[in-house]
């Protein structure tokens, strides 16, 4: 009886009682979309919609919840990181004023206190889809700006080191990656493709592939954001050694229509 509206709303599942737990409660024509869980299970990012998209935090088991950011712009995906103090998304907002006068799509942080940290600064394309690792450093997205090997045009699975402040492009190619999901020690990014890495997707149907971070050696192919040299040769490394021990899954995603 705790959502007669039937409204989209936020549940948590407590695995050991086999309990579900209401955590939201809307009224009129609003609704959740994506929820991801802190690791200690204490916190809870959300997007809420209702006339405009906004980032919450909620905090479990009390449910209260923490407004980050609201904005007339679509939020679709965002990440957390283990202890659940920084949240990760992309917008094309001027969230750190004047880092985004362009109004690009960019990948950015924000903590419980409402604190914004723009990961992204480029002057063409966009960045969305991000992942971040459990500590916060590494963070995996989907470009289609500079960022990208070739420059533009279908997306590709950047990694960003925040420690270094470097941008890596993990698989260069024109016929695009996306929804990367990074790992908790930001050492493996699953994602889907139409490129044909190891030589066995030649019709370039969507894929899942598996990207072994470890691979890049720090900093060795790490390249610095707006590095044209370092992301063409970026591209000649991994063409010629073809690797990332990119591998494709046995069980392979439908096509896209």
């Amino acid at each position: 009886g705790g959502n007669t509206d039937g409204n989209v709303e936020v549940f948590v599942y407590e695995v050991g009682s086999g309990q579900i737990i209401q955590a939201t409660d809307t009224v009129g024509g609003g609704g959740y979309g994506p929820a991801v869980i802190s690791d200690d299970g204490a916190r809870i990012a959300a997007v809420y919609f209702s006339t405009t998209w906004e980032i919450q935090l909620i905090d479990y088991p009390s449910l209260a919840v923490t407004p980050l950011y609201n904005s007339p712009l679509r939020q679709l995906t965002i990440d957390l990181t283990a202890s659940g103090d920084q949240v990760v998304s992309s917008s094309g907002d001027d969230l750190v004023p004047g880092r985004n006068a362009d109004g690009n799509g960019e990948v950015f942080l924000v903590d419980p206190a409402g604190n914004f940290e723009q990961v992204t600064d480029t002057m063409t394309g966009g960045s969305g889809q991000a992942s971040i690792s459990a500590d916060g450093r590494y963070i995996a997205f989907t470009s289609t700006s500079e960022l990208s090997v070739p420059a533009g045009g279908n997306g590709q699975i950047i990694l960003a080191d925040r420690a270094l402040g470097t941008f890596t492009s993990i698989l260069p190619g024109v016929q695009g990656s996306s929804q990367p999901s990074i790992s908790a020690d930001g050492q493996r990014i699953a994602f889907t493709s139409r490129e044909d890495p190891v030589g066995d997707n030649p019709p370039h149907d969507e894929e899942l592939l598996l990207a072994e971070c470890t691979l890049l050696g720090e900093p060795a192919v790490a390249i610095p954001a707006h590095s044209t040299f370092g992301l063409l040769l970026l591209a000649g490394l991994l063409l010629a050694v073809a690797v990332w021990r990119l591998r494709r899954s046995v069980v392979p995603s439908p096509p896209m229509a």
